[in-house]
């Protein structure tokens, strides 16, 4: 399935593409609307670039996609169900666009050019850390993966992917039976985290198992 971002259900369509009706506008509009976004949960930059007269959104990490007009604010996505707005202040100005997916609309606020070097550095930090965990909990290095996963975590608090291998590397240490307090503590830092991954998506079904 197409997805906007690569390692959290969040954005994949759970739903048929739906049709949705182009209509032509004026490319020069495409101007005020290039730039940089930030998306909140989980952390990633949304950078919105022009070619010619066409506009694409790229999601941190992920290959361009064109948008498609249906409106002079409003473009749709062909290749994944979903569409961005775009919303402005009282002067014109663009101050934020919104990824409407999934029945769930998003804001991400537009960023200056310092802000968006900033966040970029910080999503990708938190993902490089991910893929680090994940390496380590694939060779059975439990404890080292937490700490990745942690840092993942601390770098990006709405991140349920991270979180979710967080309270599962937790897990894997737990000995049923065991009564030490240290096997305790593995199994009560396990249902934290999933109990957070719940609290932000009741839906997520990896973490109810």
């Amino acid at each position: 399935r197409s997805t906007l971002f690569p390692y959290t259900t969040l954005f994949r369509s759970v739903e048929p593409i739906k049709e949705h009706k182009e209509v032509t506008v004026d490319s020069k509009l495409f101007d005020k609307y290039i730039g940089s976004y930030q998306l909140r949960h989980p952390i990633a930059i949304m950078a919105i670039t022009r070619d010619g007269n066409q506009l694409f959104e790229q999601l941190t990490a992920q290959p361009k996609a064109q948008l498609f007009p249906e409106g002079e604010r409003k473009f749709f996505l062909k290749v994944v169900d979903a569409q961005i707005s775009f919303d402005t202040d009282a002067q014109g100005k663009v101050t934020q666009l919104v990824l409407h997916q999934n029945g769930k609309d998003m804001p991400a606020k537009r960023l200056d050019e310092g802000e968006a070097a900033a966040a970029v550095a910080q999503s990708l930090a938190s993902r490089d850390n991910l893929k680090l965990g994940v390496q380590a909990f694939k060779g059975t290095r439990y404890s080292e993966a937490v700490e990745y996963f942690k840092k993942a975590v601390e770098l990006d608090p709405e991140f349920p992917t991270a979180r979710l291998y967080l309270a599962t590397a937790y897990m894997s240490q737990y000995i049923p039976g065991a009564d030490s307090p240290e096997n305790k503590q593995y199994a009560v830092s396990a249902m934290e985290q999933f109990n957070l991954v719940l609290k932000a998506n009741p839906k997520d079904l990896p973490a109810t198992q």
